[in-house]
């Protein structure tokens, strides 16, 4: 008897993964790869396409042949702020241009003094002001600056989109990608806002469906349910709506550290925005509140210079354990963010604390920006979430709320996958929810 599964590509910045999960959410096979990149016309890093494409072609394949399981949906979790542009034939008509790179001086003031001025903008598109990283922004400077490229669009995919929209061939935009710091979407009129349609962006872009919509698409011998795709951080979120019980914040840790506060619905200010604090919007089409931290690779970076300091293998600080009286000594005098290393090198495991107590005192003060007073817990998942000594130094630095770690391997795509259970899982509701370990502060 075959097992009924649902398939998932979760596509990090950094990784590309595939999985199958059963009917109780247990992941019972998975397969991964690193990304791969190449110079766009810049000579600038960008996502190999043409990989990723034979990522997804390939997985589907082989599991498509496996006997032991009937897949029955499939979703994409992917990466925001990323455009794919495809021509009239659905090809891709630029490369995959990386959120990094940077955006011209001057061009995006240009467009803040045509529709209001720069406070009026970010405040309305409840997106600080990032650059490329500001997805629509990518899509005017191609106007402004490769006209001839922008008449050669057809559709402009959020990369989650485009993904699945290779899997059941139709083209939609989603909200989650929509809602993803892209500068698009007018928080207060709740559509598009109007400079998207001025400067004739809002006519690339495909028309919105529901993030929980469904194509109906033919794998092997069996119909299945195939999803849209949805931003891998509101994909992160989706196992925790299912659970009742207290507010709370979750911080989910990556590349990016982003801490959302569901329940923070207010109007973002300037101060926040200047801050990096941002609106989403959720599966449930409503917006939350979130501030924004480069915590993984900053911490990627602040660990290769001490590996290089002091001559170690950067594998030796993952089993550096929680000291208390070294945590409460470095936490105490890195309150205002990261440490000179060179001051603090007298060896390897107190300069590791000294780092991680500036990494996690920044990480404090970004929960403090969307924290509001009904708030008393925060789980944390993601990859710092099995990092100890971070998470008794955010305990300890945040000792008037408790801090779990939220044990759910894989949750963007979990989280894709139990977006659709509806349409391929004959339990009634999601049946797992994370473990969680509570982490005290130290005294």
């Amino acid at each position: 008897m075959r097992t009924t599964v649902a398939a998932i590509f979760d596509i990090g910045k950094t990784n590309r993964k595939f999985f199958l999960v059963d009917e109780t959410y247990r992941i019972v096979h998975e397969s991964a790869e690193k990304g791969v990149e190449i110079a766009d016309e810049d000579g600038f890093p960008s996502e190999d396409l043409t990989t990723l494409q034979e990522f997804i072609r390939r997985n589907m394949a082989d599991a498509a042949s496996m006997p032991a399981y009937r897949i029955k949906a499939v979703n994409v979790s992917a990466y925001g702020a990323s455009f794919v542009h495809v021509d009239d034939a659905g090809k891709p008509v630029t490369p995959l241009y990386n959120y990094l790179k940077p955006f011209p001086e001057g061009l995006d003031d240009a467009l803040y003094a045509r529709y209001g001025g720069r406070d009026v903008f970010l405040a309305r598109t409840a997106s600080p002001p990032l650059g490329s990283l500001n997805s629509g922004l990518q899509l005017y400077r191609l106007k402004e600056q490769r006209p001839d490229v922008f008449r050669r669009i057809r559709h402009s995919y959020h990369l989650p989109q485009y993904l699945a929209a290779l899997l059941h061939g139709q083209p939609v935009s989603e909200m989650t990608s929509i809602g993803c710091h892209t500068a698009l979407w007018d928080f207060d009129a709740w559509d598009y806002h109007e400079w998207a349609s001025s400067e004739g962006l809002a006519a690339k872009l495909p028309p919105i469906a529901p993030t929980d919509q469904v194509h109906k698409i033919r794998i092997g011998d069996e119909d299945a349910a195939c999803g849209i795709g949805i931003h891998d951080s509101s994909s992160a979120m989706v196992p925790y709506i299912h659970m009742s019980g207290d507010p709370y914040l979750l911080l989910s840790t990556g590349t990016w550290s982003i801490c959302f506060n569901p329940f923070n619905k207010g109007p973002l200010s300037h101060r926040e925005l200047e801050q990096d604090c941002l609106n989403y919007i959720s599966v449930k089409g409503e917006p939350v509140r979130a501030s924004r931290l480069f915590a993984g690779n900053m911490y990627a970076q602040g660990v290769k210079e001490l590996s290089q300091k002091f001559h170690v293998e950067e594998a030796f600080f993952r089993n550096i354990r929680a000291d208390r009286d070294l945590l409460l000594k470095t936490t105490r005098q890195m309150q205002d963010g990261m440490p000179d290393l060179e001051e603090h090198a007298e060896d390897a495991v107190t300069a590791y604390y000294y780092f991680m107590a500036g990494l996690t005192s920044l990480q404090a003060r970004a929960i403090r920006l969307v924290r509001t007073p009904n708030i008393k817990q925060i789980f944390v998942e993601g990859g710092f979430c099995q990092n100890e000594v971070f998470m008794y130094m955010l305990a300890t630095i945040l000792n008037n709320q408790r801090i779990y770690a939220a044990s759910l391997p894989q949750a963007s795509a979990l989280g894709a996958a139990m977006l659709l259970h509806p349409h391929w899982n004959t339990y009634p509701s999601p049946i797992r929810v994370p473990d969680f370990r509570y982490f005290p502060p130290f005294q």
